[in-house]
C-alpha cells in the first residue's frame, strides 16, 4: 500500500484490492467522499467504474446520484451518525446502491433508496443490503413507491394509536364514558390524518387500474386474509334495548365484512383501504391491501416503518 498527498492536505491511499481490510477502508473513503457537503465537488467521484456513459445520460445520472447522496447524508446527520463511524457495505453492494440512485429521478422512489443506503451505513443498524430489496427497488414505479409510503404510514400510525388505547376500536357507547370518548376521538383523528396522505402523496385512484400488480407479484403487498377492523365485546345483560339493537347491528356488520373479505381473496381490490363510519359515532379503518411480512421488512430497512 502506498500513500501520496491529494492536494487537500489529506492522504491519498492506493490499495491492493485483494486485501479485505484494505478494500473496506477504501470503500469507507469513497463513501465519505460521496457524502461531502453539497458545496464541495463530487462530480469526479461518479466517473470510472460506476457505468455512466454518454454525456447527457452521464450528466443526468450524476445529478440523480448527487441528490441521492445528499439525502443519505441528511438522514445520517439526523440520526447523529458521524462520518468516521459509518460501516461500509460490500463493494458490489455499494456499486448497486449508487447505480440505483443514479437511475432514480422520482422523489418517492429516491426516498426508499436513500433510506436503505443510510440504514446500511449506520454503525448500530442491523439492516443488510439484501438482494431482494434491491430487486424490488429497481422495479418500482413512482406509483408503486407512493403505495408503499402510504401503507407504511397507515400501519405506523394505527399501531402507534393502538398502543395508547385501553378499550380499543369504535364504540358507539363511548359517549357515556369520557375516557372512552377521548380514545375514540384520538383514533378518528388518526384515521383523518391517514386519509389526508392520499392527497399529500397524490395517490391515483386504483379503481380500474393495474397499479398494484407489480407490488403483488413482488410479494411486497397482500390482500388481508381477515377483517382488520377492531371491535371490543361488551356485557349485553346490562344494556338498554336500544343499545342492544345497535350492538347486534355492529355484529351483523362484522359478519358482512368477513363474508366480503372471503369473496375478495379471489380478486384484487380496487382500493387500498376502506373507512367504515358507524351511525352511533366512531370509525373503523380497514386495509383492503396491506404490506406483507416481506413488505414490512423492506419498509423498515428503508426507514419508513
Amino acid at each position: 500500500m502506498t500513500s501520496d498527498g491529494d492536494g487537500d492536505g489529506g492522504p491519498k491511499t492506493s490499495v491492493d484490492l485483494s486485501v479485505g481490510k484494505e478494500i473496506d477502508a477504501a470503500i469507507g473513503d469513497v463513501i465519505r467522499g460521496l457524502l461531502k457537503r453539497p458545496s464541495e465537488a463530487v462530480g469526479d467521484l461518479f466517473a470510472d467504474g460506476i457505468g455512466i456513459f454518454g454525456d447527457r445520460v452521464k450528466r443526468k445520472r450524476e445529478i440523480n446520484a448527487k441528490l441521492g447522496m445528499e439525502e443519505v447524508r441528511k438522514k445520517l446527520d439526523s440520526e447523529g451518525v458521524d462520518m468516521k463511524d459509518i460501516t461500509p457495505p460490500k463493494e458490489e453492494e455499494l456499486h448497486l446502491l449508487i447505480t440505483g440512485l443514479s437511475l432514480t429521478d422520482d422523489d418517492d422512489v429516491r426516498e426508499l433508496w436513500t433510506g436503505l443506503f443510510a440504514k446500511a451505513l449506520e454503525p448500530d443498524s442491523d439492516v443488510m443490503v439484501e438482494r431482494p430489496f434491491l430487486s424490488v427497488l429497481e422495479s418500482l414505479s413512482p406509483t408503486d413507491a407512493k403505495i408503499i409510503h402510504f401503507l407504511a404510514y397507515a400501519s405506523r400510525e394505527l399501531e402507534a394509536v393502538a398502543k395508547k388505547e385501553k378499550y380499543g376500536g369504535p364504540m358507539f357507547w363511548a359517549a357515556h364514558d369520557p375516557e372512552m370518548a377521548a380514545e375514540l376521538q384520538r383514533r378518528s383523528k388518526v384515521i383523518e390524518d391517514i386519509e389526508d396522505q392520499v392527497g399529500v402523496l397524490s395517490l391515483p385512484s386504483l379503481e380500474g387500474g393495474n397499479f398494484t400488480d407489480n407490488l403483488l407479484r413482488q410479494g411486497v403487498i397482500e390482500i388481508p386474509t381477515k377483517s382488520t377492523a377492531y371491535w371490543q365485546g361488551v356485557e349485553l345483560g346490562s344494556m338498554e334495548e336500544s343499545d342492544l339493537a345497535r350492538v347486534l347491528e355492529e355484529i351483523n356488520e362484522k359478519v358482512r365484512e368477513i363474508e366480503e373479505t372471503s369473496s375478495r381473496r379471489s380478486a384484487t381490490p380496487g382500493e387500498l383501504y376502506r373507512v367504515i363510519r358507524y351511525a352511533g359515532g366512531g370509525a373503523d379503518f380497514q386495509f383492503q391491501l396491506q404490506l406483507s411480512s416481506f413488505g414490512r421488512r423492506l419498509a423498515t430497512a428503508c426507514g419508513i416503518l
